[in-house]
């Protein structure tokens, strides 16, 4: 009965790493909140590295049995999507060439090895004061979407 817990944690364990579910190196977000990169898997625990730099102990048995997101599988590369807004007066040609063309310049600067994706956008909604659409580009893993936000509003205002 004492060994229970520690059983639980160890077979747990060896589930997650043969089955590839989480690996050291990965991005999670666990159902209770934190996220982070795994930066080690233990035969009884698994620590999680959060953006503010403290450790999430997560114990096998529990992360076995949680719903989290591995945002690196089946591929770390992700899609970033923003919405933006356009006055009525715009000319929604010259917008469309003008944000994909600053999306192409902030994925060169951010993810110079998804050239191949082309970034798009798609115009959805006639709002009270704009005309609504969302832009589509690729990032190499989640946590490149904060930059890559931050660069694009950035580029995106200063050619509007």
């Amino acid at each position: 009965m004492a060994l229970q817990d520690t059983l639980a944690n160890l077979f747990s364990g060896f589930y997650l790493i043969i089955y590839k579910q989480v690996k050291t190196g990965d991005y999670v977000k666990l159902d209770a909140g934190h996220e982070g990169y795994v930066i080690d898997i233990s035969w009884r625990n698994t620590t999680i590295k959060e953006i503010s730099n403290n450790l999430v102990i997560v114990p096998n048995s529990k992360l076995s049995t949680a719903i989290f997101t591995n945002y690196h599988l089946p591929a770390k590369e992700i899609t970033l999507t923003m919405d933006v807004g356009v006055s009525y007066d715009s000319d929604l040609e010259e917008v469309e060439k003008v944000t994909v063309e600053v999306a192409k310049e902030v994925m060169q600067e951010i993810a110079p090895e998804l050239k191949e994706s082309e970034p798009y956008i798609r115009f959805h909604t006639f709002n009270d004061f704009s005309i609504d659409f969302t832009l589509y580009m690729r990032v190499s893993e989640y946590f490149d979407q904060r930059i890559g936000k931050h660069l694009f509003v950035k580029k995106l205002h200063n050619r509007y």
